[in-house]
């Protein structure tokens, strides 16, 4: 694990193959309970090649200076991107002020569009 948030990343290698890479990374939440939200893809292990990309979100703890993975969220497809975007819109509105409701509006959508794009 890593000591500074920014650095930390969802990649994992088994034997020197990378078996997943991150694609992207968004941080959610700082400090010692950090929140992060990851767009990644794994690798078929039987054709050599990536599975479509999934999002996971991760809660991380620091304890004794560095970030361990306390629990997560995966994001299965676009189906289940689109079902949580309704949702949040939906709740969106009791959640935060009219001042920040259309940098909600605009983070869901093109976090949501830039998602099923890349899922093809």
């Amino acid at each position: 694990m890593s000591e500074l948030l920014d650095e930390l990343t969802y990649d994992r290698e088994d034997d020197g193959v990378l078996v997943r890479k991150q694609l992207e990374r968004v941080i959610l939440e700082r400090g010692a309970w950090a929140t992060v939200l990851f767009v990644y893809q794994e690798l078929d292990r039987d054709t050599g090649a990536f599975h479509a990309p999934r999002m996971t979100i991760v809660r991380f703890k620091k304890w004794r200076g560095a970030f361990r993975k306390h629990a997560s969220f995966s994001i299965e497809g676009a189906q289940q991107a689109r079902q949580l975007a309704v949702v949040f819109e939906r709740w969106g509105s009791t959640l935060v002020d009219e001042a920040e409701d259309d940098f909600v509006d605009d983070f869901v959508d093109g976090f949501v569009d830039d998602f099923v794009d890349a899922e093809g």
